[in-house]
């Protein structure tokens, strides 16, 4: 049986992930939760702890996110609007073993004003960079 060999990329990738779902909550509870920087509101997350930075919502800040699964995150606040409902994070570091060179998160929130519930929308873009030189 032949056996498979697992290689980076020689050429970098890039991918753009977008999703989104409708949130039964007002857009100021769930954007209350968001900017808190807790991530309660997440079922995979333990526990978020601010690493530098005078508050948690401040531009700048890095925050180590726990995983229930033992593996963390550390990422930093780039932007926070709260007058469009934004929060974009950089992520600096992961123990997980899933390598990318750069990898932006984007949370936005919007007003549904048929019902008053949320339209939430989660982006991200990672890049892996080759292992190989290019010439």
């Amino acid at each position: 049986m032949a056996t498979l060999q697992r290689t980076r990329s020689t050429v970098p990738c890039a991918t753009h992930v977008y999703e989104s779902a409708v949130i039964q909550a007002s857009v100021d509870t769930v954007w209350s939760s968001i900017r808190s920087m807790d991530f309660g509101y997440n079922d995979l997350i333990a526990g978020a702890e601010l690493k530098s930075g005078n508050c948690p919502n401040e531009v700048g800040s890095v925050h180590e996110l726990m995983y229930k699964d033992g593996t963390s995150w550390t990422v930093q606040l780039l932007e926070l609007s709260d007058f469009r409902r934004t929060l974009v994070l950089d992520l600096l570091e992961r123990t997980d073993g899933v390598s990318v060179s750069s990898c932006m998160h984007q949370i936005s929130l919007k007003r549904i004003t048929q019902d008053d519930t949320t339209l939430a929308a989660v982006s991200y873009t990672h890049l892996t960079l080759p292992t190989k030189r290019i010439v």
